[in-house]
């Protein structure tokens, strides 16, 4: 943690010269139990504590906006001691890949006995704009897309909207929003990534065009197209809004990887998904979608919460009363028949803490088949998160 007392003490010293702040953060405290699915593993009713802050402070200085975060976790259990890889915790220590495009690194990891420790410079980043044009730079989050298990036309920020402790993906570079039109906004990312090249000297770009459309009140297009990380995607959002919900369709290809052979197969993703408010206190929504690997990136399905290529997802939303909320999701993938739930009951003890309860349970195994053996990797957890606002 200290290294997150170092990014606080940079900021409050900052905070103390601008002339507008607002200083924020939020802490969980986390105590679960896993099982792993895995026949090779012997992780079994493991406890794991965990305990995690993000805090900083956005200000006004010489007219621009300045942002800086810093993120640190420590967990503890007796899976470290016995040398689990943290890759093979991917969902019980999610999310373990913060800064999707990396360029200045600023990023700690360590396991010594039974501890796990990671601090993270989360966002450094200043905006300056005027009526027309909005331009950032540094690293900082790009949040954009509706969809809940999958996000495809969102490449720079997973979304597993179903994760017990969620953390936007971070990413390094620039964007200039252009909004001199109301109905047609526009943004360009100009990002780097040096983790491919080990942080040398060579930077994977991203170049990407996103824009958004809206059509009168209820209809809205994202489109995306560009180079990132040696593919070209491209690809749309279609989002429908209605009195008592929303419905909204996502299509996105990747090209082959521009440094290997052209008869390289691409990729395509798809999402369908709609929500609807059944009554004041009860919400419905579905997704059924596609999230395509190639055979040699089975690995980076680590950016993704589930480890489905193809799923069905329902889930309701039910509030009890005015503190009291429960969520459950229920995803099958229709390939491997593997199929999970969720149960999460939430109880806000005041405005800016909350307790939850919650059960994630991998109840059907994916069939017998290498194609699909990684996807019972994914472990069993039951857990109990606090969470604080300041």
């Amino acid at each position: 943690m200290k290294y997150l007392i170092l990014i606080l003490g940079i900021t409050s010293s900052t905070l103390a010269f601008s002339q507008k702040t607002n200083f924020e953060g939020q802490v969980f405290l986390g105590q679960k139990f896993i099982s792993s699915n895995s026949p090779n593993s012997n992780i079994n009713d493991k406890g794991l504590s965990e305990l995690g802050v993000l805090a900083g402070g956005k200000f006004d200085l010489w007219n621009t906006e300045f942002s800086l975060k810093g993120y640190a976790r420590t967990a503890q259990s007796s899976i470290f001691m016995e040398g689990q890889k943290t890759s093979e915790l991917q969902n019980s220590l999610f999310p373990q890949q913060i800064i999707a495009r990396d360029v200045l690194k600023s990023h700690h990891k360590k396991i010594r006995d039974e501890k796990y420790e990671e601090a993270t410079l989360y966002q450094a980043s200043f905006s300056w704009g005027d009526e027309d044009m909005t331009f950032t730079v540094g690293r900082f989050p790009i949040i954009f897309g509706h969809g809940a298990i999958i996000n495809p036309i969102n490449p720079l920020n997973h979304n597993p909207s179903i994760s017990p402790i969620y953390i936007d993906q971070v990413n390094d570079g620039a964007q200039i929003e252009f909004h001199t039109q109301t109905d047609h906004r526009v943004f360009l990312y100009l990002m780097g990534d040096k983790r491919f090249s080990n942080y040398d000297e060579d930077i994977i770009k991203t170049v990407l065009l996103r824009g958004e459309l809206t059509f009168g009140p209820k209809n809205k297009l994202t489109y995306l197209l560009g180079e990132d990380q040696k593919r070209h995607k491209y690809g749309f959002e279609w989002l429908h809004s209605f009195e008592k919900g929303q419905a909204y369709t996502q299509g996105v290809r990747y090209s082959q990887p521009l440094d290997q052979d052209k008869n390289n197969k691409g990729l395509f993703h798809y999402l369908v998904g709609a929500s609807y408010d059944v009554s004041s206190t009860t919400s419905l929504k579905a997704e059924i979608g596609k999230f395509q690997l190639s055979e040699d990136e089975e690995s980076q399905i680590i950016y993704n919460y589930l480890p489905f290529e193809d799923f069905i997802s329902l889930g309701s939303f039910i509030r009890h009363n005015n503190d009291w909320n429960s969520e459950i999701d229920l995803t099958q993938d229709p390939e491997s028949n593997a199929f999970l739930y969720r149960i999460t009951s939430t109880y806000n003890i005041t405005k800016a803490l909350n307790i939850s309860l919650y059960q994630l349970n991998l109840s059907k195994n994916a069939d017998t088949n290498s194609r699909f053996s990684f996807q019972n990797s994914f472990e069993d957890q039951f857990g109990l998160v606090l969470r604080g606002k300041f």
